[in-house]
């Protein structure tokens, strides 16, 4: 068992999975040093869409970076949210990162379900210097905080083409 694991709670590396979600799964090359997190493991879980199926080009590059090694999966979309709902509700512990389904939002982030950014975002040392939630408008993140204002994810981008194939003459 590695270091990182021997000494971190299995919520804590949780919490670090959850943080991950925040940035882009490109991690800076470590040319010559030792990957921080070797011998970790990641179980990330999407519904399928054009988004999650691009982030996971970049798993590759990321495990490399890291040592994390990344559990990627897609389900389809009715699938993924009456998994991802037992899963929450019973305080299973299959995952690590998920995506928090527009139409479950207050559901899973008003039970608690997800672990708060917060304390990610106002670290330095977590968070890079040029990550600024309020470049999100707020409208986009107020589905993704409870009732106290505590943020729990942030939007991906919406899949633009769906939209042109319900009025393509808008377009």
């Amino acid at each position: 068992m590695s270091t990182l694991c021997s000494t971190l709670s299995r919520r804590r590396i949780l919490q670090m999975g959850a943080a991950a979600t925040s940035y882009p799964l490109r991690a800076p090359a470590q040319v010559g040093r030792a990957k921080p997190f070797d011998g970790t493991t990641l179980n990330v879980a999407f519904y399928s869409a054009p988004y999650p199926k691009w982030l996971a080009e970049y798993v590759p590059d990321f495990e490399q970076s890291t040592g994390i090694k990344v559990s990627y999966e897609t389900s389809a979309f009715p699938v993924y949210n009456q998994r991802m709902d037992l899963e929450l509700s019973t305080k299973g512990s299959s995952y690590d990162v998920l995506n928090i389904t527009f139409i479950y939002t207050s559901r899973w982030i008003g039970a608690g379900w997800f672990t708060p950014l917060d304390e990610f975002i106002k670290d330095p040392n977590r968070t890079p210097p040029d990550w600024d939630p309020s470049d999100f408008p707020p409208s986009a993140l107020t589905p993704l905080t409870d009732k106290n204002g505590v943020l729990s994810g942030f939007p991906w981008p919406a899949d633009a083409y769906m939209a042109a194939a319900g009025r393509d003459d808008l377009i």
